[in-house]
């Protein structure tokens, strides 16, 4: 079977949620979307995830036959996300220990339904990426043929439309350096660092693993703002604050300018729609998984596992240990898996594998990867133009995020909200992961870096300290030696 890797995040991610991926695409695709299109295959695989090509084409002309469900299929994913996040921090506040072990397998049944419906529309922002700021793009270039204004057309158009929570917490640290200086009492401003803390540390995480940003992480950050002047952060926080009206009114512009039809406008927004329903979903990612932790560190208590053990089960292995005791032989399997695994959804069927069988499944893997580690050029798409030249710093897990060097050049499988301040203090950053409405793309504009999205080899073939030459505008990569 031929597969379409659509993301790529290096590690792998938590089997309690790959596990749910599974079943939503097996039980309720079909449901929410095109009743004729239909997610067969998927897998978690060499530390990316993709469904067969197959299935892949037939996701995408969905897309392609439904422009106006977008705005549709998008809402719902947002609708699902805040119910599940919701329920979330609902449980958050009830106390798990005092909780009957019926209690917490209901809870537990509620929350995996609740996620399954959510995540069933994880991957939309790829079909709809891949085939939509290219059908933008060319009803602009029949007004322009100037290179330089499509690419600055294209950037305020795919820009962040509205406020997400980088950009509040961004705003909030800015405001607070702004009290700090005009005198501030140290009391009042640890109380407002308090604050800022418990409602932005969640940006430290990422599904289930990691930990949020505490305050002394934040006080860190407002040290630095501080060494500016009260002038210059007033502005920046004026800025911030206004930003995405300017951005809007730029847009307008740019409408009327070129007099786009409203049908072409109602294309736009769609994908500005999407394009922030993605970053939100995000960052909802984060704050339900840590909203629900106390739930799963109880339950991982109560029948003697780790949390992460716990987070390496699947669905039903979960609601299992409510009935009957876990043996020997399953728990050595879960050890295994948090060692490496395969996760298969083939034709309504979920296959884990481990052991031999994984061995045996990542031979033909094994072959292609050692023909990868000889190229010397690597090809992408151009997320945002520019030239640079440096280190390889190579980003695995968000547990190598702290030691990312300024100046370094970031390679990774795809970014997350975590990878913000890395990214900030990167040369340049090379992903696996494509479409021009994924993280790294949309966050390469913001930032102005230098990117090249889609390369779905480069954290496979690039090493760690190697000096590269990366020419964006071109989408091309090269080894030095």
């Amino acid at each position: 079977m031929e597969w379409h890797e659509i993301t790529r995040k290096v590690k792998p991610f938590p089997i309690i949620l790959i596990d749910s991926v599974c079943i939503a695409f097996r039980d309720y695709f079909t449901e929410f979307h095109d009743k004729k299109t239909r997610i067969e295959n998927y897998r978690q695989a060499f530390g990316g995830r993709g469904i067969s090509e197959k299935d892949w084409q037939n996701y995408v002309k969905m897309y392609k036959d439904n422009p106006d469900k977008i705005t549709v299929w998008m809402q719902s994913w947002l609708d699902h996300f805040t119910e599940l996040k919701d329920f979330c921090e609902k449980a958050n506040k009830m106390n798990p220990e005092k909780k009957s072990n019926a209690e917490l397998k209901s809870l537990m049944q509620k929350f995996f339904d609740l996620q399954a419906k959510a995540v069933v529309f994880a991957y939309e922002y790829h079909p709809i990426g891949q085939i939509y700021p290219e059908k933008i793009m060319s009803f602009l270039k029949k007004r322009t043929n100037n290179a330089k204004e499509l690419n600055n057309l294209m950037e305020i158009i795919l820009s962040i439309p509205k406020p997400i929570e980088m950009n509040k917490e961004k705003e909030s640290i800015l405001k607070i350096a702004v009290k700090a200086k005009k005198g501030l009492s140290k009391q009042k401003l640890r109380k407002e660092m308090e604050t800022h803390a418990e409602k932005f540390g969640f940006l430290g995480m990422y599904i289930f693993r990691g930990d949020p940003y505490s305050v002394e992480h934040y006080e860190k950050e407002l040290k630095k703002l501080l060494r500016k002047p009260l002038p210059s952060l007033e502005k920046d926080f004026l800025k911030e604050k206004n930003r995405f009206k300017e951005n809007q009114n730029k847009l307008d512009a740019i409408i009327k300018k070129l007099r786009l039809s409203e049908e072409e406008v109602a294309l736009i927004n769609s994908v500005r729609f999407a394009l922030w329903v993605s970053l939100v979903c995000d960052e909802y990612y984060t704050m339900y998984s840590l909203f629900i932790r106390p739930v799963l560190v109880e339950i991982s208590k109560r029948f003697s596992l780790s949390y992460n053990q716990l987070t390496e089960m699947q669905i039903h292995e979960v609601l299992e240990l409510f009935d009957k005791p876990l043996t020997q032989k399953k728990l050595n399997e879960i050890n295994a898996r948090i060692e490496d695994h395969v996760l298969l959804l083939e034709k309504g069927k979920i296959r884990l594998l481990t052991g031999k069988e994984l061995e045996e499944y990542s031979r033909p893997y094994m072959q292609k990867l050692n023909e990868m580690q000889k190229l010397e050029l690597i090809t992408g798409e151009t997320a945002f133009p520019g030239k640079a030249k440096g280190k390889v710093k190579l980003i695995k897990s968000i547990h190598d995020l702290p030691s990312f060097p300024s100046g370094a050049i970031l390679v990774t499988g795809s970014t997350m909200p975590q990878f913000v301040p890395a990214m900030k203090k990167s040369l340049a950053i090379i992903t696996d992961e494509g479409g021009m409405l994924s993280h790294a793309a949309i966050m390469s504009r913001e930032f102005k870096k230098p990117c090249v999205i889609g390369t779905k080899i480069a954290t496979r073939v690039l090493k760690d300290n190697e000096v590269i030459e990366v020419d964006a505008g071109k989408g091309i990569i090269k080894r030095l030696k």
